[in-house]
């Protein structure tokens, strides 16, 4: 289903203002996870190279990156970055998808393509979520001497609630795929 053009007069019942400030708030949207997208894994990279690596449960002290060697920072950042991406990419796909909803394309199987890929963007990344930190771990200490060793399993609310989101988005996608083939159906008829 498609929303009537931005520049139409609203009807009587002023469904043409909700329907141009709905496109409005979509594009508005759509620019803010572009910016997103870029900024949390520009963040990363960026606090790696300054040294600063995060405060992981299960570990005794925080990661020295300078002590370490160059392929344990490369694991400590690919740790890092392992939850990051996946929900970059999702941003930028749901940029995407604002984009489509700016058009006016609400109910129409690109937009739920989108939203499907998005799920399955933002559950990787809780999966990474849950990982990543025993990589971090065990990639910073895995030269330490021994006794110095850790090994640190963490499980924290952030990447299961980004589980759940991801099968949140997941359910709405279902919904809207069969209100699409819905109206794709009713516009047949008509």
């Amino acid at each position: 289903m498609r929303l009537p053009a931005t520049n139409q007069t609203p009807d009587d019942d002023g469904k043409g203002r909700e329907d141009g400030a709905l496109c409005r708030r979509s594009r508005r949207l759509a620019h803010l996870c572009a910016v997103f997208a870029v900024a949390l894994p520009v963040g990363v990279v960026v606090s790696c190279a300054a040294g600063q690596a995060p405060d992981l449960p299960g570990l005794s002290k925080t990661i020295d990156l300078a002590a370490l060697v160059w392929w344990q920072v490369g694991i400590v950042l690919a740790g890092m970055l392992a939850p990051v991406l996946p929900v970059s990419l999702a941003l930028l796909v749901a940029r995407r998808c604002f984009l489509a909803v700016g058009r006016g394309a609400i109910f129409t199987l690109e937009t739920v393509a989108a939203l499907r890929r998005i799920a399955g963007l933002v559950t990787l990344g809780g999966i990474a979520g849950l990982i990543a930190p025993t990589v971090v771990v065990l990639g910073a200490t895995i030269l330490a001497a021994p006794g110095q060793r850790q090994l640190a399993i963490s499980i924290s609310s952030g990447p299961l609630l980004t589980l759940v989101l991801g099968a949140v988005v997941y359910l709405i996608a279902d919904i809207m795929y069969r209100a699409a083939r819905m109206a794709e159906d009713h516009a047949q008829i008509v």
